[in-house]
């Protein structure tokens, strides 16, 4: 007579639990039932977010997300996030730069490496509830690691006056303050967050913090500039990532500097991404190439011809001004004859340079 622990198969209840046991149970489900008696499971496995057996391909931008280390330029935030791994404390920080120069997923590789429990706040979602929120999160210990790394992205963009006053204590010593029994205060061990701030920046290279910072919330941050990666070191990088992607060979350097022009990582990648689904023969880049080639001889003839057209109506109205001005006040006539001639002669010089540029 078997135990009364154990029940057979037949009389195991066909219900949701068991359903979802037989399910998830994956490798371990055929220990679970031995000679018709259910053995202990010892684990359960509620399955993964993923269908198992499938592969679903990711963008360039997330498939080749690289270490800290391996960033393309980003010489500067580099040695100081670095160094942060090395020795790290609670800090606040700024990561300032244009677009796709790889700020957010800086910050997340950061927290990654660290490691710590990372806690993201989306655009347009850091208002004061959401800053009481996280410092009620934050006083608990990190599920990850030994500190909290909070990263908050397109902070000009998305923080109200109001939460930058709000995390202003939040930021500086008087975070440290803890309450005493009876009333009162004293100055306990500063919480172990690490602050990361994203925004875009302004001015030539975009590495200067937007006014929409107040200046109180900016001296509480280290300022880390992310400026765009040098054309040269990201077509080298494009032309890795075509190899490895198994792109068609023989295409010219030049290929790879014309889709890194003007942009960041991301977007560069984003641009191979597409071209790697045309796949375009020699034939077909070398036309993109003279195509590009014209655009940029047409832009410059155009801007020549705008010069000498500012250039011949400055001299001719010049000219033209001093005539008037002879003749209003009654000078002699071989003065304004003068005049006369130098006005023709404007004419005919910004005449003579439009149809050399024309």
């Amino acid at each position: 007579m078997r135990p009364e622990t154990s029940r057979t198969l037949e009389h195991w209840p066909r219900n949701r639990t068991s359903m979802l046991l037989m399910r998830h149970g994956g490798k371990q489900q055929s220990n679970c039932f031995q000679k018709g008696t259910m053995a202990t499971q010892s684990r359960f496995d509620l399955g993964e977010p993923r269908q198992n057996g499938f592969e679903f391909p990711q963008s360039l931008a997330m498939k080749y997300l690289p270490k800290l280390k391996d960033y393309i330029g980003l010489t500067e935030a580099k040695r100081i996030v670095l160094g942060l791994l090395k020795q790290p404390r609670a800090c606040n920080l700024l990561f300032v730069g244009s677009h796709g120069t790889g700020k957010t997923t800086f910050g997340m590789q950061f927290a990654k490496e660290l490691p710590g429990t990372l806690w993201h706040t989306p655009a347009q979602k850091c208002d004061v509830d959401q800053v009481d929120s996280l410092w009620y999160k934050f006083a608990h210990y990190p599920s990850v690691g030994r500190w909290w790394i909070s990263l908050v992205d397109e902070a000009a963009e998305s923080m109200t006056d109001k939460a930058q006053l709000q995390l202003l204590s939040k930021l500086d010593g008087t975070a440290a303050l803890r309450p005493l029994w009876g009333g009162g205060q004293e100055t306990g061990e500063q919480p172990p967050v690490i602050w990361i701030f994203t925004t875009n920046g302004i001015g030539p290279q975009r590495i200067t913090p937007p006014v929409g910072l107040l200046p109180k919330f900016l001296s509480r941050c280290m300022i880390v500039p992310f400026p765009m990666p040098e054309q040269a070191e990201l077509a080298r990088y494009l032309r890795t990532v075509w190899k490895k992607e198994k792109g068609r060979d023989g295409l010219p350097l030049e290929y790879f500097e014309h889709l890194a022009e003007g942009v960041g990582v991301r977007d560069a990648l984003m641009r191979l991404d597409t071209e790697l689904l045309r796949n375009p023969n020699v034939k077909e880049v070398k036309a993109i190439l003279a195509a590009k080639q014209k655009r940029i001889e047409n832009s410059v003839a155009s801007k020549f011809e705008m010069a000498a057209t500012i250039e011949q109506d400055a001299g001719v109205m010049a000219a033209q001004a001093a005539l008037d001005e002879a003749m209003l006040s009654h000078a002699s006539e071989q003065t304004i004859a003068a005049k006369r001639a130098w006005l023709t002669m404007r004419r005919n010089a910004a005449k003579e340079r439009l149809e050399a540029v024309s």
